[in-house]
């Protein structure tokens, strides 16, 4: 498979703190890759600087052939390299559709937008009901939906995903989790940061491990699911 992002000694620094350091990474077309590790590890810093959210210090972010450090996040998103934050950060004053419309944005005028939008809700039936209902009414989970949602109207090629599950019902995190199953059926290259583990462990092929801003191992999900210092450390 092609490496549709390729990442080599990334530095990212917050004023004298180091968060990311010498951080080398590859997901490659099609494939669905997590990165583990403890709370602070560097994983949330990793992927603002992917997105071009936080300056990177250090090294370079080659995404489908393109060295992407100069570009800032709204070309990035263009190129379809998208991120959902962490938190999610919904629109809450407007519509759910007025949020998903976002997502489409710095397309400009876009023929047939109508049916990106039914593919959606067809995704995400949830919203589809709501979908004139202020964002800021939502449930959580409904609300990672939304995130979600308005990422795919960017059409994205990489959809980078922070802590999707974060102070979600266990109900919930299997509804958005088959949501994000769904959209990686559908030929979507994933890059997943995930506080549940081996729920990340079991959807992905292959995993980086964090720790204190560094890749501490680089392995196939399925032995890193195996491998007894990563079950001791992150799946209890």
């Amino acid at each position: 498979m092609t490496a549709l992002l390729q990442v080599q000694g990334l530095g990212v620094h917050y004023g004298g703190i180091e968060a990311v350091a010498s951080l080398d990474l590859e997901v490659r077309q099609g494939e669905r890759v997590t990165l583990i590790g403890a709370n602070g590890a560097g994983k949330s810093s990793t992927l603002k600087a992917l997105a071009g959210l936080v300056a990177a210090s250090a090294g370079s972010i080659r995404y489908d052939g393109t060295d992407m450090r100069a570009l800032p996040a709204w070309q990035r998103v263009g190129r379809g390299l998208c991120l959902v934050p962490e938190g999610r950060g919904v629109f809450s004053r407007l519509t759910i559709e007025e949020n998903l419309l976002m997502g489409a944005y710095h397309r400009g005028s876009v023929p047939h937008l109508s049916r990106e939008l039914d593919h959606i809700y067809g995704l995400l039936p949830r919203l589809h009901e709501r979908r004139h209902q202020a964002a800021g009414t939502l449930s959580g989970g409904e609300q990672q939906m939304l995130a979600i949602g308005r990422a795919l109207m960017a059409r994205p090629r990489l959809l980078m995903l922070d802590e999707p599950s974060m102070g979600l019902a266990p109900l919930m995190v299997e509804k958005v989790f088959e949501v994000i199953r769904n959209i990686v059926a559908e030929g979507v290259t994933l890059l997943l940061v995930e506080q549940n583990a081996r729920l990340a462990l079991e959807m992905c092929d292959r995993a980086y491990v964090m720790e204190s801003g560094r890749i501490v191992l680089s392995d196939s999900a399925a032995r890193c699911l195996d491998n007894p210092l990563v079950r001791a450390a992150y799946l209890g």
